[in-house]
């Protein structure tokens, strides 16, 4: 019941992978870190790396629903937690929740200066556009892909969302 015994065995069993034993742990300490004092910058932090945690661990035993809230709950006391944004963005796309998706990308190219890994970054592009495409932005999608063949000439994704872009206005040439 002591809540830094229980958070040194979540955080211990889910650094070895042993996510189902993790995602128990983190259940018991779920009252106990929403209790815990959030004016308190450190522990807000401490607390938005637990649920991210628990997240990770959730997904990887295939509970993505699950894992969608625990996402959400990171993101709602560090809303500039990387890790939990880039987690976040596929499976709003997956649930079509397009007007979550295009935050959640806008808010990584803002976080990372639209820099650093060019496969990385291109997949962030594309995946925005993929999601500006869905909003029926076709301009903001089409920015977005060739955005993504700039750092990537080659990348697929991009590739097929300028071709859906196209299609889209029946521009044929």
């Amino acid at each position: 019941s002591n809540g830094e015994a229980l958070r040194f065995r979540g955080d211990y069993l889910y650094k070895r992978g042993e996510y189902e034993q993790a995602i128990q742990v983190f259940d018991l300490l779920a009252e106990g870190e929403a209790a815990r004092d959030l004016d308190d910058f450190d522990i807000r932090i401490e607390v938005a790396l637990y649920y991210y945690r628990f997240a990770q661990a959730l997904r990887a035993v295939d509970r993505v629903a699950d894992s969608l809230h625990r996402y959400e709950d990171a993101l709602a006391l560090n809303p500039s937690h990387l890790p939990s944004l880039e987690a976040v963005g596929p499976l709003y796309m997956e649930q079509e929740r397009w007007d979550e998706a295009v935050k959640v990308y806008r808010n990584i190219l803002q976080l990372t200066g639209g820099q650093g890994d060019p496969t990385r970054l291109a997949a962030t592009y594309s995946n925005l556009g993929e999601v500006e495409l869905h909003l029926g932005n076709l301009d903001k999608a089409k920015k977005r892909f060739n955005k993504a063949l700039d750092l990537r000439p080659n990348d697929i994704k991009a590739l097929q969302g300028v071709a859906r872009v196209l299609f889209a206005r029946e521009d044929w040439n």
